[in-house]
C-alpha cells in the first residue's frame, strides 16, 4: 500500500477506529514520514547495519545487527523525487468510475489503467458489458421513478437534468470540451 503521488511517497491507510462516513472515504492517503517510513521498513524488510565485533584474541569480525535508518538518513532517502519501481497514484474512489477507453472500473483495489484505488463503501453488483433490456429498463425506472421523481419537473428540464448528469462522463470523449452550465426550473 506504498504508492507515489506528485513525487511524493504517499502510504493507503484506514483510519483506525475511523467510520466511513459520506464525507470520508474508508481509506486515506498520507505522506511517507520519516517515521512512518522506519515502520514500513520494520513490518515489511529486515534492516541492519554491519558493526564488528571484538574477538577475545583482540581482532574483530563483521555481524549483521538489526537497525533502522537515522531521522535524517530516512528524511533524505524521501526527498527523491522519482520511484520508478512505485506505482503512481491519483486518489481515492469510491464509486465505479469509467476508465478512459469507456470500460468501468468496479473491482476494488488499484487500477492501473487510471492509477485510482477503488474503495467501495457499499457493496454494489457489477454492471455487465453489455446491459440486456431488462438492465436498462432497471436503470431507468431507478433514475425516473426514484432518483428524480421528487422534484416537481418544468418542461424538458428533467431531460436537461438527465443530459448534466451524463455530461462529465462523456466529457472525455470530447476532447476536453467545455460543458455548459445547467439550469432547472420547477413549478
Amino acid at each position: 500500500d506504498t504508492y507515489v503521488r506528485a513525487g511524493v511517497v504517499v502510504a493507503v491507510e484506514s483510519p483506525s477506529g475511523a467510520i466511513a462516513t459520506d464525507d470520508a472515504p474508508p481509506q486515506t492517503i498520507v505522506p511517507v514520514s520519516p517515521q512512518r517510513l522506519n515502520r514500513l521498513l520494520a513490518e515489511h524488510t529486515y534492516t541492519f547495519e554491519i558493526r564488528q565485533r571484538r574477538l577475545p584474541d583482540g581482532s574483530s569480525m563483521p555481524i549483521q545487527t538489526e537497525a533502522m535508518p537515522k531521522r535524517d538518513v530516512a528524511a533524505s532517502v524521501l526527498a527523491n523525487t522519482e520511484w520508478p519501481k512505485l506505482r503512481p497514484l491519483t486518489g481515492i474512489v469510491t464509486a465505479p468510475v469509467f476508465r478512459p477507453d469507456g470500460t468501468l472500473v468496479q473491482q476494488p483495489g488499484y487500477d492501473p489503467t487510471t492509477k485510482l484505488i477503488y474503495s467501495p463503501k457499499l457493496p454494489l453488483a457489477p454492471i455487465p458489458d453489455q446491459p440486456d433490456d431488462a438492465d436498462l429498463r432497471d436503470a431507468r425506472r431507478f433514475l425516473r421513478d426514484q432518483l428524480l421523481a421528487d422534484f416537481p419537473w418544468v418542461g424538458p428540464s428533467r431531460a436537461n437534468y438527465i443530459g448534466l448528469l451524463v455530461a462529465p462522463l462523456l466529457r472525455c470523449y470530447l476532447g476536453g470540451a467545455l460543458i455548459p452550465l445547467g439550469v432547472d426550473d420547477a413549478e
